[in-house]
C-alpha cells in the first residue's frame, strides 16, 4: 500500500506501536514518525524519526503538528491518545487556522458522532438507553449514592481499564464518593469472566465488520484473548454501528449477562488489541486506511471460534 509518509502520535503507547508493527508490514516503504510528549522511550529505535510534541490541550500543540506536516511531508495522520483524538475531533469542526490538516492530510479516525459519545462514560449509558439498546444503569456521584451495592466507581473520562473501583459495602460510599464528585457510580455486570472485547469497524459506504474477544486483563490491559462467535453481540454491535453512523474503526467493551450483552464502554480509537486482530485477519488500521484513500477494502474472513492469543513483552536494548 502506498501511503507517503506517516504520523503517529502517541508514539510510545502500545496502541501506536502495534499499528507501527502493522504498517511496517503492509507499507514498508512509508517512512513513520512518532511523536510524544517526552523521549523517555524506545521510539526511536522503532520508528525512522521521534518527536517530542507538546500536550495536546497546549495551545500551540496544532501549530507544531503543523509544522511537522510540513517539515516531513507527512501524508497520513494517525493519533492514537484519546486526548489527542478528541482535539483533532474539536478541531474537525472548527474554524481553526489548523483546520487544513483534514483537507491535506488523512488523519484516522472515527466519525465524530462516535468519538462525541464515546468519550464520556455517563454519556455512552445514557445514549444507549436513549437508542433502546441495552445499558447499564449509572449516577453522577454528585447526584447522590449508587441505585445499589455492589455497584463499580470509576472515572465518566478516562482511557482503557483503568480508574475504576469495586464498591461492596455502604461504608465505601462515603469515603470514596466525597473523593471523586466528578466520576460516576456504574453497574457491576456480571459474571466476571463474560468480559468481551470488540472491534467494530464501518466503512464509508456503510458495511459493518466485527471481531469478539473473551478477555483476560493484566495490569488493566488485555494480556490474553479467545475468539468468541455469539450471535447476540454479533448483532448488538451491527445495531450500534448504525445508530451511531459508524465511519472507520472502534473499541466497545461488553459483558454478557443474564440479561443479554450489556454494552458499558465505547472507546472511539483503535484497541490496545489491534495487532492481535490483525494477525486473525480483522485489519481495522488497514480498512480504514484503505477507505480513506477510496481504495477497495480487502475481503474478511473470520478467524475460527475460540481461537486463543496471548501477548508478551518484548526488551529492547538503547546504548550510547
Amino acid at each position: 500500500m502506498k501511503l507517503g509518509n506517516v504520523l503517529i502520535t502517541g508514539c510510545a503507547g502500545d496502541i501506536a506501536i502495534s499499528i507501527l508493527r502493522i504498517l511496517r508490514e503492509v507499507a514498508p516503504l512509508s517512512r513513520i514518525f512518532g511523536s510524544d510528549i517526552h523521549d523517555d522511550h524506545p521510539g526511536q529505535l522503532l520508528y525512522d524519526k521521534c518527536l517530542v510534541l507538546p500536550k495536546a490541550s497546549d495551545s500551540d500543540y496544532f501549530r507544531k503538528i503543523a509544522e511537522v506536516v510540513e517539515t516531513y511531508a507527512v501524508n497520513v495522520i494517525i493519533p492514537t491518545s484519546e486526548s489527542e483524538i478528541y482535539e483533532f475531533d474539536a478541531l474537525r469542526c472548527s474554524g481553526s487556522e489548523f483546520a487544513f490538516l483534514f483537507s491535506q492530510q488523512y488523519i484516522l479516525m472515527a466519525n465524530s458522532k462516535s468519538i462525541e459519545i464515546g468519550k464520556d462514560k455517563l454519556k455512552t449509558a445514557r445514549y444507549l438507553q436513549s437508542q433502546g439498546l441495552p445499558f447499564p444503569w449509572s449516577v453522577p456521584v454528585s447526584e447522590g449514592s449508587p441505585r445499589e451495592i455492589p455497584c463499580i466507581l470509576k472515572k465518566a473520562c478516562s482511557q482503557g481499564s483503568k480508574h475504576i473501583y469495586q464498591i461492596n459495602h455502604l461504608s465505601d460510599v462515603a469515603f470514596f464518593g466525597e473523593k471523586h464528585q466528578d466520576w460516576i457510580w456504574q453497574e457491576l455486570l456480571g459474571p466476571n469472566n463474560q468480559e468481551y472485547t470488540c472491534g467494530l469497524f464501518s466503512s464509508k459506504s456503510g458495511e459493518v465488520r466485527q471481531i469478539v474477544l473473551r478477555r483476560k486483563l493484566v495490569g488493566g490491559l488485555t494480556g490474553s484473548a479467545q475468539v468468541i462467535v455469539d450471535t447476540s453481540i454479533s448483532d448488538l454491535l451491527v445495531e450500534l454501528a448504525k445508530s451511531l453512523q459508524l465511519s472507520g474503526s472502534i473499541n466497545v467493551q461488553l459483558r454478557l449477562t443474564e440479561r443479554g450483552p450489556v454494552i458499558f464502554e465505547v472507546n472511539p480509537r483503535f484497541s490496545s488489541t489491534v495487532r492481535f486482530r490483525h494477525l486473525l485477519g480483522f485489519c481495522d488500521v488497514v480498512w480504514s486506511l484503505q477507505d480513506k484513500f477510496g481504495y477497495t477494502i480487502d475481503p474478511y474472513t473470520p478467524p475460527e471460534e475460540n481461537t486463543r492469543m496471548y501477548k508478551v513483552a518484548e526488551e529492547l536494548l538503547l546504548t550510547n
